[in-house]
């Protein structure tokens, strides 16, 4: 089935940054694990923080319940 108006499903869009920040030391380093485009090691760094903070408390006080 081939459909003209639907050719998006053929390969991922390339997504490009507008404002094309480059990336610092941090930014390069967390790209090896995921998607970080130039300025957003810092928050991507607390999100992670944030969520081993949410668990950690979490497992802690399952236990002392």
């Amino acid at each position: 089935m081939n459909q003209p108006g639907l050719e998006s499903h053929k390969s991922f869009p390339v997504f490009v940054a507008l404002d094309g920040m480059p990336k610092g030391w941090l930014d390069r380093s967390l790209s090896v694990f995921a998607d970080v485009r130039g300025g957003e090691g810092a928050g991507a760094l607390l999100l992670a923080a944030n969520a081993f903070v949410l668990l950690a408390a979490y497992y802690v006080l399952k236990t002392v319940r």
